[in-house]
């Protein structure tokens, strides 16, 4: 499992906010280990316990000390008994840490921290290699990927001590996704591949099966990276559904919490959505919830059932609790890093703006930065309508020659230079340079600023100019205008990039319009194909989230393929409507649906590198600059150890699982 990073994907976008200095309780070393640790900062490695006792004997667990009270008084059993007979058992990625402190955050009020304290049934190794264990210890794909087998940890429980069993699973399954009131649509793509539910068998109490009838290749590393929840404590949620409570107490309990239905009330105790909202649900994160969100403060306590230990037997997590400030505004978000108040965050603190005055008070607020790996989204990018109901200007729209022009016009350096403080990359749209999938050839083309020939190829496609020698006249003899959808509020720079290019491509006669365009808006036209260019962010996959064959912004399959409109209506309608799209596009489609349902690894790998080449090959979109690095990192506090891991800011769509341990977070003495 031990590999270099070559990326991460998807970490936890923590947030810290102490209001007081320092650790808030008692704070003890654990039992330090005789093992090496692993090399700072970036191997992580994990053992299921029967893997590391066969190589270094029998493991003696180790209680933290905010909990020997409760183990003197009988409240909870020994940390051994807690644990389950095979925790997971994870190398720290500096050291083996000390126990105590609270681990301080902040938030807007938008997405609760508790959304990021998930657990994964399976998970990415820290190179994005490879799936590795997580809460199962075990897996079997068959040779047609149409069944898969977890084996899970024997006598691990869920945060009230309650057995986490394949019945967990099986509720979950059956009782949930496959509900008509819970889930009316149904398992969807995921768990009813073309429309059939998969099933789920109990083979024993550490043992699942899920088989589907058409191969589900994807299945394994949907767990990995997704917020797939394959279980729910059924031994709690029970009591809240039709099919197991009493009728009468539960017409009566949804009654009493102001519910329309009993579904309402199992939703609201489920503890879906964007974090945990209900404190008495069990959970398996390293800490409890014990405030309602949305408070001034939301507190987070250790569970004692947690079933990960450090390589020296001690009970994860370090940290006894997490506190989570509610404040008004990023501003004060930004103030409270300044003045060292920050224990470890991305959001609202990670941007380019914000850089210079961080970098600048990193000794006085006892912090650092640290870079945060980055998905390479272009910034300014530029969609192309395909579908315009000016002939004209849809002819010139489809050229690619025309395109062309209009890319080697652009000074990606000036834009760089001046809004970028030269921290960017020019580039085209395309994966980052550490993908495995990563196209030289499609992120650099046409990138060289070149406008004598960009004015040669305008020539060449017979547009000619004006009287005074000043605009471009379109083929019917009109004055060439391209408007400009440009979509605000972010990138915050779109504006600014985009009047850049305005004035470049008056060196080839071309006049932009721009409009600043808010979110809802720009969707409604672009997605009614009313626009001649619509700028915004594009990338075209980042690892472990979004492979090139299955991403919106590469294959036409679904609304947010906002350069492929009406060819996404034409698939998703049998051809009644939209418009038949070229060969190229078809294959496109061709190989996402291929991609889904293809067994074999290299196979699905060829699959994305041939999409990426057809992107090439018709030179799609024009991208103006890859996002500055310097505008994608963490605020860490010297104090905190085990937190030199890079990753990405997923917090808005929490695709991605997280692989980094945060239970390994500590505060060093």
């Amino acid at each position: 499992m031990q590999k270099k990073l070559l990326i991460l994907i998807a970490i936890l976008v923590a947030i810290s906010l102490p209001l007081i200095a320092g650790p808030a309780s008692e704070t003890a070393a654990p039992v330090a280990t005789q093992q090496a640790a692993g090399e700072v900062g970036y191997d992580t490695v994990r053992y299921n316990l029967s893997e590391w006792e066969a190589a270094n004997g029998k493991m003696t667990f180790n209680e933290a000390p905010s909990l020997k009270a409760k183990v003197a008084a009988g409240e909870i059993e020994p940390v051994e008994k807690r644990v389950g007979e095979n925790p997971l058992v994870v190398q720290p990625v500096e050291s083996i840490g000390a126990y105590g402190g609270t681990w301080r955050r902040a938030t807007l009020g938008v997405i609760g921290g508790s959304l990021y304290f998930r657990e994964s049934l399976i998970t990415l190794s820290y190179d994005g290699a490879e799936l590795v264990p997580n809460v199962a210890t075990a897996w079997e794909m068959s040779d047609d990927a149409k069944s898969f087998t977890f084996h899970l940890r024997e006598g691990m429980k869920w945060s009230d001590g309650e057995p986490f069993t394949a019945d967990d699973f099986v509720f979950r399954w059956n009782d949930i996704i496959f509900n008509k009131d819970l889930s009316p649509g149904g398992g969807g793509n995921i768990y009813a591949p073309g429309g059939t539910p998969g099933t789920i068998t109990k083979i024993d109490d550490y043992t699942i099966k899920y088989t589907f009838a058409v191969p589900q290749p994807l299945f394994l590393e949907w767990q990995g990276y997704k917020t797939l929840q394959l279980w729910a404590p059924a031994h709690y949620l029970k009591q809240f559904h039709a099919d197991y409570a009493d009728k009468d107490e539960l017409a009566a309990l949804v009654e009493k919490e102001n519910f329309a239905s009993w579904a309402e009330l199992f939703k609201a105790k489920q503890d879906e959505g964007i974090g945990p909202t209900n404190v008495d649900a069990p959970t398996i994160a390293p800490w409890i919830m014990i405030d309602p969100v949305g408070g001034p403060v939301q507190r987070h306590v250790r569970n004692p059932y947690y079933w990960k230990v450090d390589t020296a037997g001690n009970q994860l997590p370090y940290f006894d609790g997490v506190d989570e400030y509610l404040v008004g505004d990023a501003e004060a978000i930004l103030l409270k890093a300044l003045a060292g108040e920050i224990d470890y965050q991305g959001l609202r603190l990670s941007s380019l703006a914000n850089y210079p005055t961080l970098k600048e008070n990193e000794a006085s607020g006892n912090y650092h930065i640290a870079p945060m790996m980055s998905p390479a989204t272009n910034f300014g990018a530029m969609f192309i309508n395909y579908f315009h109901s000016d002939p004209v200007m849809r002819s010139l729209l489809e050229n690619r020659d025309f395109r062309v022009a209009l890319s080697v016009a652009i000074d990606r350096d000036e834009i760089n230079q001046i809004v970028f403080k030269g921290l960017a990359q020019p580039s085209q749209p395309a994966p980052p340079p550490q993908f495995p999938f990563y196209s030289e050839e499609l992120a650099t083309q046409y990138t060289e600023y070149d406008p004598d020939k960009a004015n040669q190829i305008l020539d060449e496609i017979g547009l000619e100019w004006d009287r005074a020698h000043k605009w471009r006249l379109r083929p019917d003899g009109k004055k060439l205008q391209l408007v400009n959808l440009a979509f605000i509020p972010w990138p915050n720079e779109n504006v600014q990039i985009q009047q850049l290019v305005k004035q470049q491509w008056e060196k080839i006669g071309i006049e932009m319009i721009i409009k600043p365009t808010e979110r809802a808006l720009w969707v409604e036209k672009v997605q009614a194909a009313d626009f001649d260019i619509a700028s915004y962010g594009i990338n075209k996959g980042f690892p472990g989230a979004a492979d090139p064959a299955v991403y919106v912004t590469v294959v036409p399959i679904g609304a947010t393929s906002h350069w492929a409109q009406k060819w996404v209506l034409w698939f998703n309608t049998d051809g009644a409507e939209g418009e038949e799209p070229p060969p190229e596009i078809k294959r496109l489609r061709e190989i996402n649906e291929e991609y889904q349902v293809e067994p074999s690894a290299e196979r699905r790998n060829a699959l994305n590198k041939e999409a990426l080449s057809i992107h090439a090959k018709l030179f799609l979109n024009i991208g103006i600059v890859n996002e500055p690095q310097a505008g994608r990192f963490f605020v860490i506090s010297n104090k905190v150890g085990n937190a030199e891991i890079q990753g990405y800011n997923a917090f808005r769509t929490i695709v991605v699982r997280y692989p980094t341990n945060m239970a390994l977070f500590y505060y060093k003495n």
